[in-house]
């Protein structure tokens, strides 16, 4: 079995402290280990005796018996004199791998485009303030050669007071034959709210009362205008539960045990199976209607 000499990690997050143990290379960092045979905290300064200590005795007894430091704890024991330790040498560790450098290459090749754009738009607008000055004089020549132009007389138009009294006596003409209109056309009355949900209640008893379900929608108010508000949803219990607390129990008034009342509510739920949106005004007429409630709302 490979044995290393190694740090093992504890501690908290952004405070860690090492044990360096003795344990089976296959072994995970942190997981089980044959013995410690020292500490390290990254913590304590540099200086701190108590920043690194190692039991010699044992260090000296596992290196016999074949256990091999891992690079850290190596420093560690090179600082001690028990093991020979030296700066490695690998010139590539700091080199960026494949892929860095081809972000580096790709950002090199935009920077240079951008170079040479920016040197393009520089020399063609050096060339356009050229033109200009040399069209500038040229310009100004053609501009003094043109003849001065004459204003033309103002000539004072003639009175033209026998049109406009015709046209005058054609318009009022015409306005005294137009007769005059109304005001705005009446303006169209607003359904009433609870006529939506009358003919929805009508599908299940064709001789219910309007002005039961209009109490049923008072009574629900503003919950109407949000669409899950408007809905019962069979499938959901919290919902269920809802229909029978505030419903059944505060509205109606019923009493009994919580299992009758679900029972009540859920076969109303049998009755609007074919309706994939149960109304709330409908459920809740036709479970006062069974309750025959429909006269106390």
């Amino acid at each position: 079995m490979a044995l290393k000499i190694r740090l093992a990690r504890h501690g908290a997050k952004k405070r860690p402290y090492y044990r360096i143990v003795i344990a089976d290379a296959r072994a995970p960092r942190d997981g089980r280990y044959i013995e410690r045979i020292g500490s390290y905290n990254p913590l304590l300064a540099k200086t701190d005796e108590n920043r690194v200590i190692i039991d010699a005795d044992k260090v000296k007894e596992w290196l016999a018996k074949g256990a091999r430091p891992t690079e850290r704890v190596a420093r560690f024991l090179g600082a001690a004199g028990l093991w020979e330790w030296k700066a490695g040498n690998n010139p590539d560790k700091g080199k960026p791998g494949a892929k860095a450098l081809e972000l580096i290459e790709a950002r090199k090749g935009k920077a240079e485009a951008r170079k040479v754009a920016e040197a393009d738009a520089a020399e063609a607008a050096k060339e356009a303030a050229v033109a200009a000055k040399e069209a500038a004089p040229a310009a100004a020549a053609a501009e003094a050669e043109a003849p001065a132009k004459e204003e033309a007389p103002v000539e004072e138009a003639p009175a033209k007071e026998e049109t406009a009294v015709e046209e005058t006596s054609a318009k009022e003409e015409a306005a005294a034959e137009t007769p005059a209109k109304e005001a705005a056309a009446p303006e169209v009355e607003e359904q009433p709210r609870h006529l939506k949900y009358f003919e929805t209640v009508k599908k299940y008893d064709a001789d219910a009362d309007e002005e039961i379900v209009k109490k049923i929608v008072n009574h629900l108010g503003i919950a109407l205008n949000s669409t899950d508000a408007s809905l019962v949803a069979c499938s959901d219990e919290a919902e269920r539960n809802t229909v029978r607390d505030s419903w059944l129990k505060k509205k109606l008034e019923l009493a009994g045990e919580d299992a009758d009342l679900d029972a009540k509510v859920m076969a109303v739920c049998e009755t609007m199976k074919d309706d994939k949106n149960k109304c709330r005004v409908t459920f809740y007429y036709l479970l006062a209607k069974a309750e025959d409630k429909l006269g106390a709302l």
